[in-house]
């Protein structure tokens, strides 16, 4: 946000609103008029001479102030100036408005903005100004306001390379998935191969996988990827199984850019396709996209005719055929440049770069979310010094929100062009997403023919249902949570056992990403089966609120099996005697069976026993054995 300045030298009768009522001697003013006329016909080291001898005979003489202090600011000696016209501002207030304008774009553009944004107000209270000035004024006086604000209070920034990615050669355009296992970006290397005559500069296309806390050094992505000179910034759905990225080309002397489509089958990359109309035009430039996480919004950056500024960020909707539709301008576009979106997992939290909305300079990193009609608000500066007075863009945040990456060469990193992460601070961050993933199988490993996962939140009761992939048996969602909010993840299918697993806020083994796998056993009768989460204080049978969600889904389960008959099995560890074991084992099972039936299930279905510490599953000698030991279970009796 630089401000060229209006420097309006030596029209100083312009300036003159008053004179100034100030007694001068005559010799002070024979040595103004002198430097004056020097001025005029630009004999500059003469002017500077007689103002001094004008100063020494009376040093708060305003017309030699105001005269010194613009031929100061033609030597850009701009700190010397605001000084001498500060000094004639104060002996003599209303002599010229623009001093104020002047002292004020010096005092900007030196990073002063306190005392930029009391000068511009000073200027705003003067009488005759135009409208344009005006607003103008009034435009720099807010701008003044804000960089005080935004340099007086810096947000946390810690950044560091990301180890693995970032080396000596160049790395950009980086992306993370969802589960933060793989990035995708660019490296820039010197390639020298057997045979060539020279080295040459190459861009690849790179992803590294998670070792432990970092990444490795990375391989170049397979066919169909690194076919082009120029190809990344891509986007990756939360399976990890589609691949949105840009292409670049040289048509007819011009760097064209599209979005083109890839999806991984069966380990293989399909053929990139180019996306049609209305993604992509042959007069338009498309770049950066963005996948929301359920895969049906695609967000990108494109210049094209009709667009609100230079660079406009567009949304389009998948249609029920695969094709994109619905093109829309977000309503975050100015009339500037808006570029390089990232759209959360939570799908309501955009980090984008502008240079449109009011910034430090160059493009500023922006978050926006969106409100409860579903229409995105108004943008927040990230700050500083995230944001700098220079250009910043290609920020994105991982699933949990904790962390953002980005790539620069301002920071002292590995070398060159690094990938960077640091903790992201509250105020910035997304909504809390529940990022899960696993495996359903049955016993022999092997995926179910049609099932589902129903997430369901444990504050408003609603629900969240993902299909497991009849290949494969993975499944993957990403669901918005807030902070305090339990969720239960049970499996849906006709043919096999009640098999649920509870996701507790408080439980800071469940941070997102949360891999929960299933094994799923078909029902006989005469089996018995785990009731996951059931747990009871020491020597309590109490139900607690978390076994009372639990329940609920087994409720739902027996309900939609009208036929099914079980009894409730209670286990302890060996903890405490035979007898007062067997005792609370059927107590526990009873207070499940009693919960049961005042849910509205048929006592005639339900039995209930108890069997104390008879029945281990494993050894009662270390603390994770009698943990496991402790159980509630079901047993079919009639299918």
């Amino acid at each position: 946000m630089r401000y060229f300045l209006p420097f309006l030298f030596l029209t100083f009768s312009v300036y003159a609103q008053n004179e100034c009522e100030q007694s001068v001697s005559s010799s002070a003013k024979k040595h103004y008029k002198k430097a004056e006329d020097a001025a005029r016909n630009w004999q500059y080291g003469k002017a500077y001479s007689f103002l001094e001898k004008a100063l020494e005979e009376q040093s708060d003489y305003a017309k030699a102030l105001f005269l010194y202090g613009q031929l100061k600011m033609e030597k850009e000696e701009f700190e010397h100036a605001q000084e001498l016209l500060i000094k004639g501002v104060s002996v003599c207030p209303m002599y010229s408005k623009e001093m104020y304008w002047l002292i004020a774009s010096m005092a900007f553009e030196g990073g002063d903005y306190d005392r930029a944004a009391q000068y511009y107000e000073s200027y705003l209270r003067f009488f005759g100004l135009s409208e344009e000035k005006k607003t103008l004024a009034q435009e720099r006086w807010d701008d003044a306001r804000f960089l005080k604000e935004m340099y007086a209070k810096p947000v946390p920034y810690n950044p560091q390379p990301v180890l693995g990615i970032s080396t000596k050669d160049d790395e950009y355009l980086p992306i993370l998935s969802a589960d933060n296992d793989i990035a995708f970006y660019t490296r820039r290397r010197v390639k020298q191969e057997v045979g060539m005559l020279r080295a040459e500069t190459v861009e690849e296309f790179v992803i590294s996988s998670k070792k432990g806390d970092d990444f490795n050094f990375g391989e170049l992505m397979p066919h169909p990827f690194n076919l082009h000179e120029n190809e990344g910034g891509a986007s990756l759905t939360i399976d990890n199984n589609e691949l949105f990225l840009t292409i670049c080309e040289s048509v007819n002397g011009y760097n064209n850019c599209d979005i083109y489509y890839t999806a991984r089958i069966d380990s293989f990359w399909t053929p990139l396709r180019r996306l049609l109309y209305p993604v992509n035009k042959s007069d338009s430039w498309e770049s950066q996209p963005t996948i929301s996480s359920d895969g049906k919004t695609l967000l990108f950056t494109s210049i094209r005719p009709g667009g609100k500024g230079g660079a406009d960020i567009y949304s389009v909707s998948r249609t029920e055929n695969g094709s994109w539709g619905n093109l829309q301008s977000l309503s975050i576009n100015t009339i500037a440049d808006e570029k390089s979106p990232f759209l959360h997992p939570d799908n309501q939290t955009l980090y984008f770069s502008s240079n449109g909305h009011k910034g430090l300079g160059g493009l500023d990193i922006f978050y926006v979310k969106k409100d409860t009609a579903g229409n995105w608000g108004e943008p927040q500066n990230i700050g500083y010094p995230i944001n700098s007075d220079a250009d910043d863009l290609g920020l994105f945040v991982s699933t949990d929100g904790k962390t953002a990456y980005f790539a620069s060469n301002k920071l002292e990193g590995k070398g060159g062009w690094d990938v960077y992460q640091f903790p992201l601070y509250k105020e910035a961050r997304p909504e809390r997403v529940l990022f899960l993933k696993g495996d359903v199988l049955d016993e022999f490993g092997d995926p179910l023919i049609a099932s589902s996962i129903e997430i369901k939140s444990m504050k408003d009761k609603s629900t969240f249902e993902v299909d497991v992939d009849v290949e494969t048996g993975r499944y993957v969602a990403a669901v918005v949570l807030e902070r305090d909010e339990d969720v239960m993840v049970t499996v849906k299918d006709d043919f096999y056992a009640f098999n649920s697993k509870y996701v507790s806020a408080a439980d800071e083994d469940f941070d997102s990403p949360v891999k929960l796998d299933f094994e799923m056993k078909e029902m006989h009768e005469g089996e018995t089966f785990r009731i996951n989460n059931i747990y009871f204080e020491t020597d309590s049978f109490s139900l607690n609120q978390q076994a009372k969600h639990v329940l609920n889904a087994f409720v739902s389960f027996l309900q939609n099996r009208k036929k099914l008959k079980v009894a409730i099995h209670g286990h302890t560890d060996s903890a405490g005697n035979d007898e007062a074991n067997l005792l609370l084992s059927t107590q526990r099972a009873q207070s499940v069976y009693d919960f049961l039936i005042a849910s509205g299930i048929a006592s005639a279905r339900l039995s209930y026993k108890g069997f104390g510490e008879q029945k281990p599953l494993k050894s009662n000698l270390s603390d994770d054995g009698r943990s496991y030991n402790r159980r509630t279970e079901f047993y079919i009796l009639e299918k």
